[in-house]
């Protein structure tokens, strides 16, 4: 099949195909669209945008394969600790020491922005 389907509505369209391979252009959302399709028991593929040309698929192109949903939130809480180490050293760097861990800055981070307007400024 070769035919463009919107994106709230690809799973309504494929959920009575048989199990097939289905390539999809990698983009926003596209994650989410692939672990719907996969949980439908189709083989998922996205495709790098610059590969997605209306030509038939053929084996040597890059195809990526859709991450699991646990590979995905795994990645979202790398990042999340990635931006609670920035904070924390940039507070370091401005004599305002806090302890590892989300929960610590969560309790300190907004008497730490009440208080000290001299060392931090309002930006």
């Amino acid at each position: 099949m070769r035919e463009k389907v919107a994106r709230d509505r690809i799973t309504v369209r494929l959920a009575n195909v048989p199990q097939c391979l289905v390539g999809i252009e990698a983009g926003m959302a596209t994650h989410y669209v692939a672990r719907e399709l996969s949980a439908l028991g189709h083989d998922v593929k996205q495709v790098p945008p610059a590969y997605a040309k209306p030509v038939p698929a053929r084996p040597q192109e890059r195809l990526q394969r859709c991450p699991r949903d646990r590979g995905s939130c795994s990645a979202a809480v790398h990042s999340l600790r990635a931006v609670i180490n920035q904070i924390r050293s940039f507070l370091l760097e401005h004599g305002i020491a806090i302890r590892q861990g989300l929960r610590f800055l969560r309790q300190q981070l907004p008497a730490i922005l009440a208080k000290r307007s001299d060392v931090l400024s309002p930006v």
